[in-house]
């Protein structure tokens, strides 16, 4: 027996290969201090990780409280860097200045939070705050900004601006901000013509409908007590249908369908906690086809339908769902788009590249006080691009100049730059190219602008570049890169980590892509098909909503046509290696 156990030691031990530890090039910044993020892999250990990152396991376990716990796979940990940023001692501190002390990382509030006292903070804010009822409190997260806040909670953001006093669009990192309620108007909307207590008392009346509201104003008044829209009941549920191809009786099933498949159960578990009333039935495409599902009566008296997924079976059932008024969800094909024009119950979730380029110009934010440059490469397979972005300069009134090179040219792309740049000015920088070589030498030479030339420069960029491998992400940094993104995961969201531990318990595996747009497109449509008994056109179009992955904001395009969303996550790369 002792033979036998030693032989089995043995043979584990032989089979049990360490996975190597890669270290992080992403860095984010906290209070000053810079920190790696890592994410752990299946059969790395503590001491091996602080071995690549030449740390000790207590650094780690310090800034890190949650690892008592264990050290999970796939979970995102920091590891304290070298790199320290601190004020110059022969330089006057500014006011309000956040005093460094030693601090240790713990959640709250869908923030990192670094415990200790803030210098500047005024006196009494430490204190309570009394949240009148309807409101709710706030806590700024390191890369909100107020537009990301006023589509969380569907308000806007002239409303958080008026309750919080707040004289521009500026927020910071742990600021405070009461939300108001969805029905709140700012003064600047309202009609003048009635007395503003007036006003909230007849909104607060069942049914009450405030005469000289927007549209938006309206439906939310009806949608909340009940006078609008019938609700859908336990005995009455809403039916929904959903149609994926999951080939299921396939050799090799859709591993990216099944996640997606996995993402929607969790949500399905979600809103029948919340007290959804909702009946799902799934139809796999893959050996249903949909011209059967028609013809069999298989979609008849469906609510709502989410899928199919590409734009060849979405075309097919363009018609029937046309002529039946069934509400149906594109979930990630964007080149189903081109349906929209002729399918007025279509909703089109994956945002358009002229969407993403409209946001991107947009939040440029262009003042007299900027000067705006469009980059290209000479002769680029990019022209689509470079023509969407000229579209949307001049749709918006932007001013710019454009400045296209070869990236052979060599150091005379740093001269034509600096003849092209005036330094009065704020530099805002768009780079129109998903071509790695070209964008590296871009990035490299605007650095070269900042650290030498020194230019106030900001790059707008593109989504596609967060998959280059050979990409300093410093660069990305030091230039203050803004992407406008279709989809982006906050982990550091409650929501998010309650989402992906709930996924790793139930499925003992990560959550892809797939499996957060499941988990969104389901949770989001499912939740107003209940809310307005089957008439989601009108509610789409007033309640933004920011999901895990996905933005929520559809609008109709054209008088006929479905909807398209239009809402895009904006992210900015901080040159202190916070993310924004």
């Amino acid at each position: 027996m002792i033979i036998c156990l030693a032989t089995l030691a043995g043979a584990s031990a032989q089979d049990y290969v360490p996975t190597p530890v890669q270290v992080s090039t992403e860095k984010v910044n906290i209070s000053g201090r810079i920190y790696w993020t890592h994410k752990v892999l299946e059969k790395q250990t503590l001491y091996s990780i602080a071995k690549a990152y030449s740390v000790s396991v207590d650094d780690i376990c310090e800034v890190n409280p949650s690892l008592r716990d264990g050290l999970k796979s796939g979970s995102l940990i920091f590891i304290p860097c070298d790199k320290v940023i601190r004020q110059d001692q022969n330089q006057e501190k500014p006011q309000n200045q956040e005093n460094q002390h030693s601090q240790t990382l713990q959640q709250h509030d869908d923030t990192v939070v670094i415990s200790g006292h803030d210098a500047g903070q005024q006196k009494g804010t430490e204190d309570a705050i009394e949240v009148p009822y309807g409101y709710t409190l706030h806590i700024v997260r390191w890369f909100e900004s107020l537009r990301s806040i006023a589509s969380k909670y569907g308000v806007s953001e002239e409303a958080i601006m008026e309750v919080n006093g707040l004289t521009d669009k500026r927020v910071y990192r742990r600021q405070k901000l009461l939300v108001p309620p969805t029905d709140y108007i700012p003064k600047a909307f309202r009609t003048g013509n009635e007395d503003d207590s007036l006003k909230e008392s007849v909104a607060d009346t069942i049914g009450g409908i405030v005469t000289g509201n927007t549209p938006e104003q309206d439906l939310m008044d009806r949608l909340h007590h009940g006078s609008m829209f019938h609700r859908f009941t336990k005995f009455n549920p809403a039916k929904v249908a959903v149609i994926l191809p999951l080939n299921s009786e396939s050799a090799e099933p859709s591993q990216n369908f099944y996640d997606f498949y996995c993402g929607m159960l969790l949500a399905l578990e979600g809103l029948k906690e919340s007290g959804v009333n909702a009946e799902i039935t799934f139809w796999d495409s893959g050996k249903a086809k949909i011209r059967s599902l028609e013809a069999d009566g298989k979609l008849k008296g469906a609510d709502l339908i989410i899928g199919p997924v590409m734009e060849r079976d979405l075309s097919q059932l363009a018609s029937y769902c046309d002529s039946l008024h069934i509400p149906f969800v594109s979930p990630l094909d964007q080149k189903a788009a081109s349906l929209i024009p002729y399918s007025s119950y279509m909703y089109q979730v994956p945002p358009s590249d002229a969407t993403r380029i409209n946001n991107s110009v947009e939040s440029l934010n262009a003042s007299h006080s900027d000067q705006v440059t469009l980059i290209y490469e000479k002769g680029c397979k990019d022209t689509a691009l470079v023509r969407m972005y000229r579209e949307a300069f001049s749709s918006q009134g932007i001013k710019y100049q454009i400045y296209s090179y070869d990236i052979h040219q060599g150091r005379s792309v740093r001269d034509k730059l600096q003849s092209l740049m005036n330094r009065s000015y704020k530099q805002k920088v768009v780079v129109a190219s998903e071509d790695e070589a070209f964008v590296l030498d871009c990035l490299r030479n605007l650095n070269l602008l900042i650290d030498f030339g020194h230019y106030d420069l900001q790059a707008w960029g593109q989504p596609k570049w967060r998959n280059f491998e050979t990409l300093d992400p410093g660069y990305c940094h030091k230039a203050n890169l803004h992407l406008s993104m279709p989809y982006y995961v906050d982990y550091s969201s409650k929501k998010v980590q309650s989402f992906v531990m709930h996924y790793r318990d139930l499925y003992n595996a990560e959550p892809t892509p797939f499996s957060f747009q499941g988990y969104d497109i389901a949770f989001y449509f499912i939740s107003a098909i209940n809310e307005t008994g089957g008439n989601i056109e009108n509610y789409v179009e007033f309640t933004p909503k920011s999901m895990l992955q996905s933005e929520m904001k559809f609008r109709r395009s054209g008088r006929h046509g479905g909807f398209i969303n239009i809402a895009t996550k904006d992210v900015v790369l901080k040159p202190d290696y916070s993310i924004e």
